[in-house]
């Protein structure tokens, strides 16, 4: 069991109207973020042979987190993987690895097992184009905008459609969202509206706009929105690699 689906995470902090943060001081890696402090996230590669083991959270074991038997989860993953690290906690820090088609599994993860690569430097325009999945339901594509410096980015997420019986009876939620942004260095904030106006900026929820937020982190991209962008438990957060 190497990947977890990450869409769950999403779900519960709509369902609690929670902001997105990595942990809490309570000893829980949630593995989710804050992408208005981007300094605090970074690139890792895993160095245990021939695995590691994600270790759970204190909701899910009190003793936890801890490099015991009982404390490791089943979902792994193997030298060489890069994994997105979110903040520490004592010796262990809060891990994400995205898999290739999107899907993502977290936790906490010995901090002498992993070793920090080097973000990339300028992120130019060309590193952002193309079409990046988030998994089997969300998908953003990145291309060209009409002025230099500018890209046109959208997205089409769903909520249900790999249930067949939610597909049956026509019970599928759908969002959207598409319009032009500036990146500043490595990270894009687009704003779309109901007149199909958009702008660089990243709106709360309260707004009642569609916001989303987007981190360029190299192979990988990490995307916050505001849960605005589309019908019910749809969401555009996740981790997302360019297919």
């Amino acid at each position: 069991m190497r990947i977890a689906r990450f869409r769950q995470l999403a779900v519960a902090l709509l369902v609690l109207g929670a902001t997105p943060a990595w942990a809490d001081d309570d000893g829980d890696c949630y593995g989710t973020w804050d992408l208005g402090k981007p300094s605090s996230i970074g690139v890792a590669s895993v160095t245990a042979k021939p695995r590691l083991n994600f270790i759970k959270s204190a909701s899910e074991q009190k003793s936890c987190p801890a490099d015991t038997a009982a404390c490791r989860q089943r979902a792994y993953v193997v030298t060489g993987d890069s994994v997105v690290t979110l903040g520490t906690r004592g010796a262990f820090t809060c891990a994400v690895f995205i898999g290739p088609k999107g899907r993502a599994a977290a936790g906490w993860a010995p901090t002498a097992s992993l070793a920090s690569k080097q973000l990339p430097g300028a992120i130019r325009l060309d590193d952002w184009l193309g079409e990046w999945s988030g998994g089997p339901e969300q998908t953003i594509r990145i291309k060209r905008g009409p002025k230099p410096g500018v890209l046109s980015v959208s997205g089409d997420a769903t909520f249900g459609a790999l249930d067949p019986a939610r597909v049956r009876r026509g019970a599928v939620n759908i969002g959207e969202f598409a319009g032009d942004a500036s990146p500043k260095g490595a990270l894009i904030n687009l704003t779309t509206d109901e007149t199909g106006g958009s702008r660089d900026a990243f709106e709360p929820q309260e707004s009642q706009n569609c916001s989303v937020r987007m981190l360029h982190l190299g192979a990988l991209m990490l995307v916050e929105d505001n849960f605005n962008c589309g019908g019910l438990n749809v969401t555009f957060t996740g981790g997302y690699r360019r297919k």
